[in-house]
């Protein structure tokens, strides 16, 4: 079925159009009993690894031990992060049962492992909304467990900060995740290992810029992965490649994928301004902590636009999509935040109301520098539905040494604006931005206005003479004749989305005698 027939059709069936997932599991959370009533035989449909991702690219088969060796040793760093909730003797001890009772808005507490934290002043600022109240003088590690962006030594110092005492020795559970995270697919080795359980993962930058269209996956994808397979039920529909980048904030990570999706959306004039203001609402597999399946929403004029582009995925460079990327299907909003692209797509909503999941209405909403967390509202922030124009350098990285020759060394890297605005210019400084050297570009034909891939750029760059180090500064430029700022001072924000300042790195330089 075509997308346009989809549209149609979800518009006369009671607007709502829904696709079954190939492939669910059930875990039973039985062992949560202990704490409260809403815990007795707590079921999960699991439909899909949540916030997977995967090395997409694939390199020479000649990689460097060296590099390898570096990769690990960095992806060893990141595992060393000092737990919150060791026993403090010097700290009250308390019962499940008293801290029960602290389940309102004005006395809010949880645990964490030994440790009890009053959390009520931090309500309002917590970013992923009501979602806390969930865990209401409860422990929050099965919901940690889910949400693995959590176990970080800023979070962890956060949560330390709201320390009151300790759980008593009796009433500890034991909150091991091992059973949800069993059937966990295949992951390439070379990945920089963010959260492990959910896995979510960066490619190393040299990797990222190996090929202009990134191959599948380095590494295979056995049919044990949650998120289903096969190939049943899919629609049918012309295909049609596309090219986009998959763009997540506020690292910057880029994915290019070649798409053979559906796509065949309503052009006339008519249709679009019957349904004008409404919204393109998209359900996805996974679920949260508290049971509800992760949506967002895209406005429908964007998803009826031809020039837009908007797909439903079930391939990727000519093959099923792996499970990690959203099989058996997924949608792809080039030009967008990778949130709008949702995998494991099992319903399509046509609403007039925007999606009420706090994915949509607490996350991707961008703010001034000033808002804080307690004055911030998310609801009447505006959405993120583009991305603004940004670059970064992938080599050579962060402190490497790097050869000069000629007074030159070799950089290259990637550069990007969403909104199917073409990259126009990529500048890359030595010298503390005193002079640019503009670098060499490779793209695809798109048409601006429908320019959703991303530029790999290459330059051959003047350093300063007699210097044993440089600082490397690059900076992008759109077919809209916007250009990233110099720093982040002004365009900070506390969510730390569209962070698109210069990107730098300072090198080495190794001068041949």
């Amino acid at each position: 079925m075509s997308l346009r027939k989809l549209i149609i059709r979800s518009l006369q069936l009671r607007d709502k159009f829904c696709y079954l997932p190939a492939v669910s599991h059930h875990y039973n959370y039985e062992k949560y009993k202990g704490f409260d009533d809403k815990y007795k035989n707590f079921n999960w449909n699991i439909g899909a690894a949540i916030f997977a991702s995967v090395l997409v690219g694939s390199t020479s088969s000649d990689v460097s031990r060296d590099k390898l060796k570096k990769n690990k040793q960095e992806k060893t760093d990141e595992n060393k992060i000092i737990e919150a909730g060791e026993k403090k003797p010097n700290l009250p001890t308390y019962s499940a049962e008293e801290i029960s009772k602290h389940n309102t808005k004005n006395s809010f507490w949880v645990t964490y492992r030994h440790g009890v934290y009053d959390v009520t002043s931090f309500l309002p600022s917590h970013p992923g909304g009501e979602q806390i109240y969930n865990a209401a003088g409860l422990s929050i590690e099965p919901f940690w467990n889910v949400y693995g962006m959590h176990k970080t030594r800023e979070v962890y110092d956060l949560l330390e900060s709201y320390r009151i005492g300790n759980l008593h020795d009796d009433d500890l559970v034991d909150h091991s995740d091992d059973e949800l995270w069993a059937t966990e697919p295949y992951r390439d080795p070379r990945l920089i290992v963010k959260t492990a359980k959910p896995f979510n993962a960066e490619i190393p930058p040299e990797y990222q810029i190996a090929h202009f269209d990134t191959p599948k996956a380095g590494g295979g994808q056995p049919s044990r992965a949650r998120g289903g397979g096969g190939d049943g039920g899919h629609a049918r529909a012309q295909p049609a490649p596309a090219a986009a980048p998959a763009r997540r904030h506020p690292a910057r990570r880029a994915h290019v994928r070649r798409q053979q999706a559906q796509r065949d959306a309503p052009r006339e004039t008519g249709k679009r301004n019957q349904l004008g203001g409404r919204s393109y609402k998209l359900t996805g597999a996974d679920i949260d902590a508290t049971g509800q399946k992760f949506s967002t929403s895209i406005p429908l004029a964007t998803a009826l636009d031809a020039g837009a582009r908007v797909l439903l995925a079930t391939h990727m460079n000519g093959e099923p999509l792996p499970p990690d990327h959203g099989r058996p299907l997924r949608a792809i909003v080039p030009g967008a935040p990778a949130v709008r692209s949702v995998k494991w797509l099992e319903c399509i909503t046509v609403s007039s109301e925007e999606s009420s999941s706090h994915w949509h209405k607490k996350d991707y909403r961008a703010f001034n520098p000033s808002t804080t967390w307690e004055s911030a509202e998310f609801e009447r922030a505006p959405p993120v539905y583009s991305l603004p124009v940004t670059s970064a350098i992938c080599a050579p990285r962060h402190g490497d040494a790097v050869p000069v020759r000629d007074g030159h060394i070799e950089a290259s890297g990637y550069a990007y604006s969403g909104g199917g605005a073409r990259v126009v210019r990529v500048d890359v400084s030595a010298d503390g931005g005193r002079s640019w050297t503009e670098a060499r570009l490779q793209q695809d034909a798109a048409p601006h206005r429908e320019h959703y891939a991303w530029t790999l750029w290459t330059v051959h760059l003047p350093v300063p003479d007699h210097a044993a180090q440089a600082e490397l500064w690059v900076k992008a430029t759109d077919g809209n004749f916007n250009t990233q700022p110099e720093r982040f001072d002004h365009i900070w924000n506390i969510r730390g989305i569209l962070s698109n300042a210069y990107h730098r790195v300072t090198v080495r330089l190794h001068r041949s005698r």
